[in-house]
């Protein structure tokens, strides 16, 4: 499946800095409780999350405590986060 991909993908190429790209908020959600539940410390923001849980998102992400960030393109659009090893688009138009 292509959730194992991305795991295999995280685990061969290493999670530091890791921006995964999807196309839906559920979608987003599910990949990052996935993740989570394998070990990936993983969090996730997208317009239906509340302004506070997605600063918290984010500065989870840029502190490291969790280096993949599961992200809608409209919820990241706009955001400056330097230093982002691999940015992966998990789904392909």
């Amino acid at each position: 499946s292509k959730r194992e991909q991305l795991l295999d993908l995280l685990k061969t190429t290493g999670t530091e800095r890791t921006m995964v790209f999807v196309e839906t908020k559920r979608q987003a959600d599910f990949i990052a409780t996935y993740l989570c539940q394998e070990k990936v410390p993983t969090t996730s923001i997208h317009g239906d999350r509340e302004q506070r849980e997605r600063e918290q998102a984010l500065a989870d992400f840029r502190s490291g405590k969790c280096p993949v960030l599961v992200a809608t393109s409209v919820a990241a659009r706009g955001l400056d986060i330097p230093d982002v090893q691999h940015v992966v688009s998990f789904d392909l138009p």
